[in-house]
């Protein structure tokens, strides 16, 4: 599960405050796995641990920045709901790609942007 912290309407503290979440989770069974939803190895971890798990599920609460890695995106409300407009991908594609580090110019990731 994402958390990122936000929704439409503003910080999900100030809407609708759901924490703690990760003890609401445990209260009801389940096995929680709280991880920097950042970091690849991480997750790739928090996938192991979780399908080692038996007689409980588990939820990996992944703890993230929206719109980390592409400045323009950086914790704007309106991106998580699928308000990027086309014109924006190229600019978060060349921003985001860490194929090429930063030599965009021949990389077939980011198309060279």
């Amino acid at each position: 599960m994402g958390r990122h912290r936000k929704q439409i309407d503003g910080d999900t503290a100030d809407v609708m405050n759901i924490e703690p979440l990760t003890d609401k989770y445990r209260a009801f069974g389940w096995h929680v796995i709280d991880i920097d939803g950042h970091d690849m190895d991480t997750i790739l971890d928090a996938f192991s641990e979780a399908r080692s798990i038996k007689g409980k599920p588990s939820v990996i609460l992944a703890r993230t920045i929206m719109g980390k890695g592409v400045a323009f995106l950086l914790s704007v409300l309106l991106f998580p709901i699928g308000l990027l407009a086309w014109g924006f991908v190229d600019g978060a594609s060349y921003e985001v790609c860490e194929a090429c580090n930063g030599d965009h110019d021949d990389c077939p990731h980011c198309g060279g942007f």
